[in-house]
């Protein structure tokens, strides 16, 4: 089954459904903050610098940058980071030094979203 025919599967098993790429969702708000993106609409802003974001916690994450918050650390090196999928990216390198993960997994599919999900599944 390709992606897009999951969608379409999806779709029509799911109230709401987003009229310009199929995608469906559970709730209403959901739809609605996902139709966001399509419409360019960026109603979340930023306190220190108002850069705006069409999802409130894209703010969140990105207002770290000022506040110089980084809540998810190693447990490795104790190195800290602001995004949490930057501390997985980051555990891969312990993975991959280790032995846990296969080098060749890394080097074949280093930007591959599915790659990055089977590296994950090596990360304990």
């Amino acid at each position: 089954v390709t992606l897009n025919e999951q969608h379409r599967i999806q779709s029509a098993a799911c109230r709401y459904c987003c009229d310009v790429c199929n995608k469906a969702f559970t709730r209403q708000n959901s739809l609605t903050r996902h139709q966001y993106i399509h419409r360019g609409e960026r109603p979340y802003s930023c306190d220190v610098c108002k850069k705006a974001f069409s999802q409130r916690s894209h703010v969140i994450k990105h207002e770290r940058i000022h506040s110089g918050e980084r809540p998810y650390c190693c447990d490795v090196c104790n190195r800290a980071f602001s995004i949490h999928s930057d501390l997985k990216r980051h555990q891969r390198i312990h993975s991959v030094m280790s032995g846990r993960i296969p080098v060749m997994c890394v080097i074949r599919h280093l930007r591959d979203r599915a790659a990055s999900q089977h590296i994950n599944e090596y990360i304990v």
